[in-house]
């Protein structure tokens, strides 16, 4: 886990990028810690290659600092996943609402914020029940 490829990155960018399951980020985190701050060639954390929202969480919760690490270009990690979450909002705007408002105990309790909420609504499934189906619980 503390060998790096060609360009630098160690099993942990491979994992974030690949979208492995949580279990395989945890086990890499375990191993090697510090692999967290590790930048690549293009200056890249691990984070910075997250694409689900559990993946970015679990890494900012073991190490907030790594979302503050600019790569080469000066974007910061949590930039590029805000954007990626807001090309979903955008379209569905109103399965956000009606995710919201029709799980809202759900919401609260588990602390989703809008790009959970954003990750739930860019399911085709979430989607077409959302604007079909009126008050029915997606998330339950």
């Amino acid at each position: 886990v503390r060998k790096s490829d060609v360009k630098w990155n160690l099993p942990l960018h491979h994992a974030c990028d690949a979208n492995c399951r949580k279990q395989v980020l945890a086990y890499v985190v375990a191993a090697y810690p510090e692999a967290v701050m590790i930048q690549n060639e293009d200056g890249k954390v691990p984070l910075h290659l997250c694409h689900r929202f559990v993946m970015t969480k679990y890494l900012v919760d073991r190490c907030p600092d790594s979302a503050l690490v600019k790569d080469d270009n000066g974007v910061e990690p949590l930039y590029l996943y805000f954007d990626i979450a807001i090309r979903f909002i955008r379209p569905n705007p109103m399965a956000i609402h009606d995710i919201v408002h029709s799980n809202i105990a759900f919401v609260h309790e588990n602390q989703i914020d809008p790009v959970g909420l954003a990750e739930i609504a860019a399911t085709v499934e979430s989607v077409v029940r959302a604007t079909s189906h009126g008050t029915l619980p997606l998330l339950h």
